[in-house]
């Protein structure tokens, strides 16, 4: 009776698992619900893991996941379909070869696939896709994802750093630092959730027919988010009809649109928010600008800033003024040095796909951005590209020429470091500005070095020593004339700004006591730009602050061509 009974349980156990398998709801996955938190793509020589390829996959979602019939690719061959199995809730599974589960199945819980596609080791991509056919993660990995020349030579797998981030990219994958050399079917070694996720950001757009235009993220966004054409306005009358995601990696997003644009309009395009691929977050809305470029001709982009003698540790840029009414592609125009012999050097091109430079924009571009702007403040770093070489910008002389996609000269300068102030004690570090955008390339009085005052460069944006209209003598203005240095947040510190007509006016600052007598000095030499300003927060040269009282503001400003002036203005702290 007893056994009788015992079987009877059992059954029902059976029945009530096949029940609940059978009847747990086949949810709708969100995108990126699964992905693929670690993979191996290098296993020998082994540091300590079974010598097979493998990938580890994780159901970051609250719900249970179905495998049956996904299936994992590569750029070059996909897998069988899946078995059935249910992945529950934040679990890991290992995907791998058939000869491969034993030893990997003792190590974590485990799944074999029939042709599972081989990893290569120096970089693929390889995906999950779903039932439907639709890709539901990616990872285009290669060998700077180790962020190790060691481990990336094998034995070491590639983990994901934190799994809210599936879609990041380079920035959330490392190198296992487990000592076997991989994690597969537990938490990741170098798992670190962080704290602060940064939502995707518009980094440009473009149209790539009249009625097709595209918009590029800093990173992927959700691709079921954007699909609703509501959320995408563009101005002037045209409409979204159909949106989607290009890449595995979602950080292209087409439109269609309604009617073709206008060549050289400039149309705006609003996002009622940006959604990541991960992340719940929106983002506030954001407008940005878009438009059908035109072919650049001689002078529409002109060369307007140029560093050939960067500090040690620095390197050369070349900033570029859009002089015209067009909107250019970047991606057709190239930069080349000219030869003493009157031919050209090897061209770099400027950027590799399609980028606007709307009227009036500036663009700088180096082969090292990133040193540029350790040592230069970049208020646009979106507007500074990165190129695949550079001509070569000797520090005394030299020639550089800009060329359009016909191999027509656009722009054209011959550059001499004697151009440079002479009142410069150092040229090195100190780039050379145009003065007005309109005027002649060749002409020597065109240009001038960037101020001090502005950190000496000013890649992508106005230069500090632009010519402005209608400009006429030197302004100083003190504000406010009575302030109290008491970091109560309210006038704090005294404002002396200017404006001056000549480039390379120089400028000594200096504050008086009411004796006459220097107390602290703000610029001893300064190369001026067109306007800037100084700030003055009561204290002496010794850093101490100054007692209740009047003060004056000097200013003894000067040209190369012999001018001499002074400006004097009262100022008071009141402590």
């Amino acid at each position: 009776m007893h056994t009788f009974l015992h079987i009877r349980w059992i059954g029902l156990v059976f029945f009530a698992m096949a029940f609940y398998v059978a009847t747990v709801p086949a949810v709708a996955q969100a995108h990126h619900s699964l992905f693929i938190s670690e993979l191996m793509a290098d296993p020998t020589p082994s540091v300590g893991l079974p010598s097979y390829e493998w990938i580890e996959i994780r159901n970051g979602s609250r719900q249970p996941i179905q495998l049956q019939n996904w299936r994992v690719g590569t750029s070059s061959s996909l897998s069988g379909p899946l078995p059935f199995y249910w992945l529950g809730p934040d679990s890991l599974l290992i995907l791998c070869t058939t000869s491969a589960l034993p030893s990997l199945a003792a190590i974590g819980k485990a799944l074999a696939i029939t042709n599972f596609p081989a990893l290569d080791n120096d970089g693929t991509v390889v995906w999950l896709r779903d039932p439907s056919g639709r890709s539901a993660h990616a990872v285009s990995y290669d060998k700077s994802y180790y962020g190790s020349s060691l481990k990336s030579e094998g034995g070491w797998s590639l983990e994901m750093i934190d799994w809210r981030w599936p879609c990041s990219g380079v920035s959330n994958w490392k190198a296992s630092s487990h000592a076997r050399g991989g994690s597969p079917g537990a938490i990741n070694s170098v798992q670190d959730l962080q704290t602060d996720l940064i939502l995707p950001r518009v980094i440009h757009s473009y149209a790539l027919a009249p009625d097709l235009i595209r918009i590029i993220f800093s990173a992927p966004i959700d691709s079921n988010w954007f699909v609703r054409p509501s959320l995408i306005g563009v101005s002037n009358g045209a409409d979204i009809i159909s949106a989607k995601t290009l890449d595995l990696s979602h950080t292209v997003l087409e439109c269609k649109l309604n009617r073709p644009l206008l060549t050289d309009s400039i149309y705006t395009i609003s996002l009622s928010g940006i959604k990541s691929c991960h992340a719940a977050d929106v983002s506030r809305a954001v407008t940005f600008k878009t438009g059908v470029a035109s072919p650049c001709g001689p002078r529409d982009v002109v060369i307007n800033e140029i560093l050939f003698d960067p500090r040690s540790g620095g390197s050369d840029f070349v900033e570029l003024y859009n002089n015209s009414k067009r909107i250019i592609d970047l991606s057709s125009l190239y930069i080349t040095n000219r030869q003493s012999s009157g031919s050209l050097g090897s061209f770099v091109r400027l950027c590799h796909g399609p980028h606007n430079m709307f009227p009036g924009d500036y663009f700088a571009f180096s082969s090292e951005p990133h040193l540029v702007m350790q040592q230069y403040l970049v208020s646009s770093p979106g507007n500074f590209l990165q190129t695949n070489g550079f001509p070569s910008l000797p520090d005394e002389e030299g020639q550089l020429v800009l060329l359009n996609q016909q191999g027509e000269v656009v722009d054209e300068l011959h550059y001499l470091d004697s151009w440079h102030s002479p009142l410069l004690q150092d040229k090195e570090g100190v780039s050379l500005e145009r003065i007005d955008p309109r005027g002649l390339t060749q002409l020597r009085s065109n240009w001038h070095s960037a101020a001090k005052t502005a950190g000496f460069a000013t890649p992508a944006k106005k230069n500090s020593q632009q010519s402005t209209m209608n400009q006429s003598g030197n302004t100083f203005l003190t504000r406010p004339q009575l302030f109290s240095p008491d970091l109560d947040g309210y006038e704090d510190y005294c404002v002396i700004s200017y404006e001056v007509e000549e480039p390379g006016t120089m400028a000594a600052v200096q504050i008086l006591d009411r004796a006459g007598r220097s107390v602290r000095v703000l610029a001893a030499r300064s190369l001026l730009g067109r306007n800037g300003q100084w700030h003055w927060d009561g204290r002496d040269e010794r850093g101490e602050l100054l007692p209740t009282g009047n003060y004056v503001v000097l200013i003894m400003h000067y040209t190369l061509q012999g001018k001499v002036n002074y400006y004097r203005s009262g100022v008071a702290i009141w402590r």
